[in-house]
């Protein structure tokens, strides 16, 4: 409650004094994946194709389904991946520059007991991103994954679009584990 008044008197004082109050900002790294995908252009861009248009196409899995149950717009699907696999082709050359420590960073993430829905281009601009990190990971050599071990504890779980959850400490495990492999034939 001090804090509260404390804060409200000194912006007061500097509104009168002239000067211009302004909010603590908060640092935070974002991934290669989310800065492109949070760009305007391309917000804009999946807006455009995440609508249903009227010459679009409407797949039903299940026969008699209703809309809402097992029916789904294969043509705004196809333009959804499409906007999300050109999109990725813009950053996969980044990804071969960057480090082990910048790669994990750049991962798609969520916290430990949480979930994280994503649908539309999202969904399979995240997924796939992540894989593609996931990929430049493993094709490092053995010597420079060794930042991974400092990170087996990570419980924070990457994005997978419909798998079983997984921790980033338990990727970094498994990579380790898989790169010993190759070393040892």
């Amino acid at each position: 409650m001090h804090t509260q008044r404390a804060l409200l008197l000194a912006a007061c004082i500097g509104l009168v004094a002239g000067c211009k109050v302004t909010e603590p900002k908060l640092q935070t790294q974002h991934s290669v994946l989310d800065q492109q995908f949070s760009r305007p252009n391309v917000q804009q861009r999946v807006h455009d194709v995440e609508r249903d248009l009227p010459d679009d196409k409407w797949v039903t899995a299940i026969p008699g389904a209703t809309k809402s149950a097992g029916t789904w717009n294969q043509t705004r699907r196809d333009r959804e991946v499409k906007l999300g696999n050109e999109l990725l082709k813009e950053i996969q050359p980044q990804l071969h520059q960057k480090s082990v420590p910048e790669l994990l960073a750049c991962l798609k993430t969520y916290p430990e007991f949480s979930d994280m829905i994503l649908t539309g281009v999202a969904s399979h601009y995240f997924y796939f991103g992540n894989q593609m990190i996931i990929k430049e990971l493993k094709k490092r050599p053995k010597e420079e994954l060794s930042y991974l071990r400092q990170q087996v504890g990570d419980k924070r779980n990457f994005y997978q679009e419909n798998g079983p959850y997984s921790s980033v400490g338990m990727l970094c495990e498994v990579i380790l584990f898989e790169a010993e492999a190759k070393a040892v034939k």
